[in-house]
């Protein structure tokens, strides 16, 4: 799961060392497959078994790129993290792109089924981020 919030409802210090505490998850409804979690090749990626996916591309490149999914591009310039979930992008140092790359976030999710991803002027590797409800 994704926590999104969480609240200490109670708490009791028993010494000053130890204490108890009732804690409230909020979380996002799906659950998360790990397999998800780790980088993988377009290969792996284009078919999503699970439900839509909002992914983690890394695209390695020295000049300008275009990536493609399901018809839709991505242009930019450099190493560039793009975080679907977050819809920002951004480099190695974890400084903001978004005002050099073009392209809708929400039309780079990974559709349930088969998908198409392709990449020109750089290598790209994807965390998929398989979720299910």
């Amino acid at each position: 799961y994704n926590v999104y919030r969480v609240e200490i409802i109670d708490s009791e210090r028993t010494s000053k060392r130890i204490g108890n505490f009732t804690a409230s998850f909020r979380c996002d409804p799906y659950v998360y497959s790990q397999a998800g979690d780790r980088w993988q090749t377009i290969d792996d990626c284009l078919i999503n078994n699970f439900n839509v996916c909002q992914p983690l591309y890394h695209v390695t490149a020295s000049s300008d790129w275009t990536l493609t999914v399901n018809g839709n591009t991505f242009t930019g310039s450099g190493e560039t993290f793009i975080d679907t979930a977050e819809m920002v992008a951004y480099d190695a140092n974890n400084d903001l792109k978004n005002t050099t790359t073009i392209g809708d976030f929400e039309d780079f999710y990974l559709q349930e089924g088969e998908n198409t991803i392709s990449i020109s002027g750089g290598t790209l590797v994807i965390k998929p981020r398989w979720r299910s409800k």
